[in-house]
């Protein structure tokens, strides 16, 4: 299965998004879809610390550096790679990386209560900010954006894989056609 193409966004039953586990909380390696058939997850690096969330991705969506939209699940729940998991927005941290935008969509999947989610929240800016290492390039907006924010991001990025999934179906066509 490929888990960028064959995984639909939204769920228009129950309102919510469908998200892509890739590393689970709890470890400290960086696992990734591995492209092109984007089927599995393999580890391209250790990091700094523990993942204290776990971190993957939305389906059908293209981000401002070249890769599906990040996504950062804020729970109590434990889960696994690839774990597909229905999720709600609530807000967005923006970052750029390398100079290029990579912001990360904060979401849930259940109710935590406002004290437990504000601590949650903390910690994770919190390893944002050292699990590249003293050497990161990365530049953090500790700002929570508002779900609104996140919904329209996400919505965009979906517009952006769509765009580019309909360019490379028409190349295919005129190559084939000739």
């Amino acid at each position: 299965m490929n888990y960028i193409k064959d995984i639909n966004l939204k769920n228009y039953q129950t309102q919510t998004f469908n998200m892509i586990v890739e590393i689970p909380k709890g470890t400290n390696k960086k696992y990734e879809l591995v492209e092109p058939t984007f089927d599995r997850v393999e580890c391209v690096r250790k990091v700094y610390g523990k993942y204290v969330f776990d971190y993957g991705c939305f389906p059908q969506t293209l981000a401002g550096d070249g890769d599906a939209l990040d996504a950062i699940l804020i729970s109590t729940k434990k889960h696994k790679s690839l774990d597909i998991v229905e999720v709600k927005p609530i807000g967005v941290i923006k970052t750029i990386d390398n100079e290029e935008q990579d912001d990360k969509i904060i979401v849930t999947e259940q109710s935590i209560k406002d004290k437990l989610f504000d601590k949650l929240l903390k910690v994770a800016i919190k390893f944002l900010k050292k699990y590249k290492g003293k050497k990161s390039n990365m530049i953090l907006d500790t700002t929570l954006y508002m779900k609104e924010e996140a919904i329209k991001e996400i919505e965009d990025c979906n517009r952006n894989y769509l765009n580019k999934e309909s360019k490379d179906t028409s190349t295919t066509i005129t190559m084939i056609l000739g």
